[in-house]
């Protein structure tokens, strides 16, 4: 395995397109507005299941996933962050 960069990202972007592993995830919210931020296993797309979805609120501005041994991703992972001035970022291995 390999690591790789931090990916910075809003809106809806595809972080890796194939096979990999997720080693970390952080969502930043704005300390307004609440925000999600949802991981598809999908090459292209947010679409079918949703395999991991962090969230923050107003009064909680981070949130962080950091599993023991990274997430397996068949085909890929692309993230779809909602809410107003929230960023993600995630990290993964190859």
């Amino acid at each position: 395995m390999r690591a790789n960069p931090i990916k910075e990202f809003d809106g809806t972007k595809i972080v890796k397109a194939g096979a990999c592993g997720l080693t970390s995830l952080v969502l930043v919210g704005d300390g307004t507005n609440a925000a999600i931020v949802e991981l598809h296993d999908h090459a292209t797309a947010a679409s079918g299941d949703v395999v991991l979805k962090l969230g923050v609120t107003t009064e909680q501005r981070t949130a962080v996933y950091c599993p023991s041994v990274s997430d397996r991703y068949a085909n890929g992972i692309v993230a779809k962050v909602t809410g107003v001035g929230a960023t993600a970022y995630a990290s993964y291995e190859v």
